[in-house]
């Protein structure tokens, strides 16, 4: 799913470095969101693999306390944006860490192009 991510941030900060006249601003947003979307994936990744290990109950209680972590980082994120607007751009930010839900819709493609090098 990071390549995804990848895919997906660079797709959007170049597209937003075109059409906007804050360049810097919107690519930091893009880039900073990419990042915090990477951090997010990599958190979900580690907690369902402590919650396999538990038991349902508690597995599922430990989901979503993750969750609720992860949603406060991204507001977090998207706060810190709206205040420093003219640095990182909220557009931009947002668009980033929207790569998280993109990243999922491309994991078939990316997965099947992968295991394409492989053979």
């Amino acid at each position: 799913m990071i390549y995804g991510l990848l895919v997906w941030t660079v797709t959007i900060a170049l597209i937003l470095v075109i059409v906007s006249d804050r360049r810097w601003a919107m690519l930091s947003g893009a880039v900073l969101g990419g990042a915090a979307a990477a951090g997010i994936l990599f958190h979900m990744f580690r907690h369902l693999d402590i919650a396999l290990d538990m038991d349902p109950k508690q597995a599922s209680r430990h989901i979503r306390a993750a969750a609720v972590r992860r949603m406060a980082a991204m507001a977090a994120c998207a706060g810190m944006s709206v205040c420093l607007y003219r640095y990182i751009h909220p557009v931009g930010m947002i668009l980033g860490m929207f790569g998280v839900k993109v990243s999922a819709f491309l994991y078939p493609a990316v997965h099947r192009i992968l295991q394409g090098k492989e053979k």
